[in-house]
């Protein structure tokens, strides 16, 4: 119900009522945290949890999850979804389980 004067231009914005969704790439798998976060960041992205496992590389993805649930690449989820990374502590324990920790430990 309001008037406009002539030649005068409107600007219209709209927002969407929910997120697109983003495809995780391909080679995030066995990279640096400092390769990773930006790339996920600039794809839209938040960072949740970190987390560490034993591995022989520090600081490198071994597993990204969502909700508990692990991220495959290709997967596609919603823009600002929270994904939760495993990475390696450097440790050089790689595929040891606990039994042999136990040992190496107690050895030492």
């Amino acid at each position: 119900g309001k008037q406009v004067k002539e030649n005068r231009k409107i600007y219209l914005t709209l927002n969407p009522s929910g997120f697109t969704k983003v495809e995780i790439p391909e080679n995030l798998i066995r990279r640096t945290r400092r390769q990773v976060e930006p790339t996920l960041r600039s794809l839209g992205f938040e960072i949740g949890t970190i987390s560490y496992k034993p591995d022989v590389a520090k600081d490198v993805v071994l597993e990204m999850r969502h909700k508990g649930e692990l991220v495959e690449p290709g997967m596609k989820l919603m823009k600002t979804s929270k994904i939760d990374l495993i990475l390696g502590d450097g440790s050089g324990r790689y595929g040891m389980d606990e039994e042999d920790e136990a040992e190496t430990t107690a050895e030492e």
